[in-house]
């Protein structure tokens, strides 16, 4: 088969030499000052089960799109591959948002995707974030979401057919407008719910009752999914937790394969020849 446009680039490319042996990287804890420089910014959350398929996301968000930084809320101090400076790893063990009594906190679900309702308070110093899942790849250009008008609307995201909810959207590929839902109190009360009320979907369905019809809703090409619907032009891929090489996504597995092949001074020089920045590697 052959493989995506943007990795006939690689012909260009140099092979690297082969990435560092694995290695632990601590990232500590740390408060934003106002102002920050990251003007765009992308969270992933995941449990240990799921940080090999962390940086396969991450690789693919760097090599198309003009991100700045990316965040992952994890539960250690350390995470055990190796990773970019603008990587910041964030130990969400000890989070005081969401109480471990909530009816949510053990669900079929990792325990963290509750964190996304506390976004507004643990990225206080930013007014966007994208929230992107694990079980997904970018394949397309998608640095025009962060500079897109949100009309007043309180997040962006592509609508769940599954759920068969008009205007309902999939939790997976979400903007959030920080600023508003803190200013509204959409934040607050997200959080509120999932202390005291069980939510099949949890913060998807937080997310969803909170704003209220607030939503803006995107093409389909950035969240493409079983749930979400079919496109032959995607720019996100998610397979919505099925096996990335197989299951009900099985005609995009080779996207998965390819950026999970990519070394990061593959990355590096795709995201140079791209958008003029680099990594620090």
């Amino acid at each position: 088969m052959m493989l995506h446009r943007h990795f006939q680039q690689m012909k260009n490319v140099q092979e690297s030499e082969p990435e560092p042996k694995q290695k632990p990287v601590m990232r500590p804890k740390k408060r934003r000052k106002r102002g920050s420089a990251f003007k765009k910014a992308a969270v992933f959350i995941g449990t240990r089960k799921v940080y090999g398929d962390m940086v396969t996301a991450v690789k693919s968000l760097f090599a198309n799109s003009d991100v700045d930084k990316a965040f992952f809320l994890i539960e250690d101090d350390e995470f055990p591959y190796p990773i970019p400076d603008e990587v910041e790893i964030m130990n969400m063990s000890g989070q005081e948002y969401i109480s471990k009594s909530s009816p949510n906190y053990n669900s079929h679900f990792t325990y963290l995707c509750v964190l996304r309702a506390a976004f507004g308070r643990i990225f206080e110093d930013f007014d966007l974030i994208l929230n992107l899942d694990d079980d997904l790849v970018v394949v397309d250009d998608i640095s025009d979401l962060w500079e897109m008008d949100l009309e007043g609307n309180y997040c962006a995201g592509v609508e769940d057919r599954g759920i068969g909810r008009r205007g309902y959207i999939n939790g997976g590929v979400v903007l959030y407008n920080l600023q508003a839902m803190r200013d509204d109190g959409i934040t607050d009360r997200m959080i509120d719910i999932l202390n005291r009320q069980y939510k099949p979907f949890v913060d998807q369905d937080a997310l969803n009752e909170c704003c209220g019809g607030k939503v803006k809703l995107l093409p389909l090409r950035y969240n493409e999914s079983p749930v979400t619907g079919r496109t032959n032009d995607p720019a996100i891929v998610h397979y919505v937790g099925t096996n990335k090489t197989g299951g009900s996504n099985f005609q995009y597995r080779h996207y998965w394969n390819e950026y999970a092949a990519l070394s990061w001074e593959n990355v590096a020089a795709l995201r140079k020849e791209r958008y003029g920045k680099g990594l620090s590697i």
